[in-house]
């Protein structure tokens, strides 16, 4: 399928009404921003309601970016190769009382030789019940991803707010036997503040979603019948041949969030949420067969902390996460009746269970000038499990892992008299593996989906490495009395291993936008 940019017209219409928002800032420079941004604590929430309290300015910003990359040291569904381009857009405009926020993304992916999927348009996004061959294929994808917010003081003490995302993404396989995909999500997240002083602030919001990807596989060359794969999980699989299926994937979610902010010598935001989604997965879209089900679960909890004493600001973050998934399949039967012939379930039992725990810390060390900073340097240790179960006949895989990471960044300031600046950054990170392994007990060991996807994935997974980052920034305003600032950045990663014959991985982009 040949993917085309049919939503330029809302990029133009974005970009034009962003473009003019006035600006309240002293600089524009990518540091400056780069700093407020971390700062927005309730911005970072999911709770729109308390932005107010952020002390917002009113901003735009345009920028389109080229990223490709490269390399073996990969997952199985992931592609070898690949490129992407990028258009993203953002601002902020403040009424009176009222506060709103936009951004607009357009993202273009051309991803080569990915294997092992045929169904999902993003094959790790908790979905185990796929289509998937053999054959390596390119894949076309486009992304758009509309996103809002608003806030609104309604008293001295309650503020209201909205978030929306819409998002929808469209995809193609490029070898027999290939997909096109559609998928859509549509997102809101209504939310209170209630503000006890000046000082204390308590948030709570709901969070709902529904989503829907469709999946129609076909074949261009019809004499020749290709071997396919359904896919329950964890190497177990059914074996086809033909052109593949049609599977309709639909979802909701429920779920929100508490908020706990303190704003005083210190600046704190404490946040938990709770999200639940239910997903079916249905064959056929004339006599619909249902699949199988996923429930969904996520937890998480985040605390983020500030304060500034003589333009030094320490700065810390952590997070957890836990997702658990519970796999469910359907036994079912045709009810040939002439006046009811649809597929019935006859039975339903959970055979499979996917649980990812995630924990994350980082400090930072920001010495600030104005508003921008002069530099800041930081430290972060992460902390992964993946412990996933097929019940029956029992098979398994486990890793976990350490990832530890140091950065820092210079901000040179090259001249006052346009702004001009340089920031200059690097990164260096370690991963460790602590355990894993991979076990298999079912009645067809010499499947790809256990050789080929399944264990190589493992691999993946518990393999050490030793990435490194740079990152160049040069900045300017567009003229002394406007302050619009324009900027160029560059940014390389090289990911280094040499577990299970693997050898490297390398990320390259370049970005030009604009700040107004």
């Amino acid at each position: 399928m040949r993917l085309s940019i049919r939503n330029s017209a809302l990029i133009i219409l974005l970009v034009a009404f962003i473009h003019g928002l006035p600006a309240q800032q002293n600089q524009h420079s990518p540091a400056a921003f780069e700093l407020w941004q971390a700062k927005r604590l309730w911005h970072q929430s999911t709770n729109a309601s308390g932005s107010l309290i952020d002390n917002p300015y009113q901003y735009s910003l345009l920028n389109a970016g080229y990223l490709f990359y490269g390399g073996d040291f990969h997952r199985p569904q992931e592609g070898k190769s690949g490129s992407e381009f990028s258009v993203h857009t953002e601002g902020v405009q403040l009424l009176k009382r009222l506060y709103t926020w936009g951004s607009f993304n357009y993202t273009q992916e051309d991803i080569a030789e990915a294997g092992y999927n045929t169904s999902l348009i993003n094959p790790y996004r908790g979905m185990p019940y796929i289509v998937a061959d053999t054959n390596l294929s390119q894949w076309l994808k486009q992304h758009y991803d509309l996103r809002f917010k608003v806030a609104t003081v309604q008293s001295s003490n309650f503020s209201f707010g909205l978030e929306g995302i819409y998002n929808a993404s469209i995809g193609a396989k490029q070898r027999d036997v290939r997909t096109k995909n559609q998928l859509y999500l549509l997102q809101l997240k209504p939310g209170m503040t209630y503000s006890i002083n000046k000082s204390h602030h308590i948030g709570l919001n709901a969070d709902f979603f529904s989503l829907k990807e469709e999946s129609r596989n076909s074949n261009v060359n019809t004499y020749i019948d290709q071997k396919y794969y359904e896919l329950y999980g964890l190497g177990t699989a059914v074996e086809s041949i033909g052109s593949g299926r049609t599977t309709n994937y639909t979802g909701y979610n429920f779920g929100g969030g508490i908020q706990y902010n303190y704003k005083g010598d210190i600046n704190l935001m404490v946040e938990g949420t709770y999200d639940n989604k239910k997903e079916d997965v249905q064959v056929s879209f004339s006599t619909p067969k249902p699949d199988a089900m996923v429930d969904d679960t996520r937890i998480r909890g985040k605390i983020t902390l500030f304060t500034t004493k003589s333009d030094l600001t320490h700065y810390f973050s952590g997070s957890f996460s836990n997702r658990l998934i519970d796999g469910t399949q359907h036994l079912t039967q045709f009810n040939n009746a002439i006046d009811q012939r649809k597929w019935v379930i006859v039975s339903s039992s959970i055979r499979s269970k996917y649980k990812t725990t995630n924990i994350n810390t980082q400090y930072d060390l920001i010495k600030e000038r104005s508003d921008e900073y002069s530099w800041k340097a930081g430290l972060g240790v992460s902390y992964t499990s993946v412990n996933d179960a097929y019940l029956l006949p029992h098979s398994y895989k486990k890793a976990n892992n350490l990832l530890f990471n140091i950065h820092g960044k210079k901000n040179f300031f090259l001249s006052n008299l346009l702004s001009k600046r340089l920031l200059i950054g690097m990164t260096l990170e370690y991963k460790h593996n602590l355990s894993g392994a991979y076990l298999y007990s079912g009645q067809n060991p010499d499947y790809p989906s256990v050789k080929d996807l399944e264990k190589p994935d493992l691999e993946y997974l518990i393999s050490d490495y030793q990435a490194a980052e740079f990152a160049a920034t040069y900045s300017r305003k567009l003229n002394a009395e406007k302050k619009t600032n324009l900027y160029l950045e560059l940014n390389f990663r090289y990911i280094n291993t040499s577990d299970f014959n693997y050898n490297n991985r390398y990320f390259g982009q370049i970005k030009f936008g604009a700040h107004f």
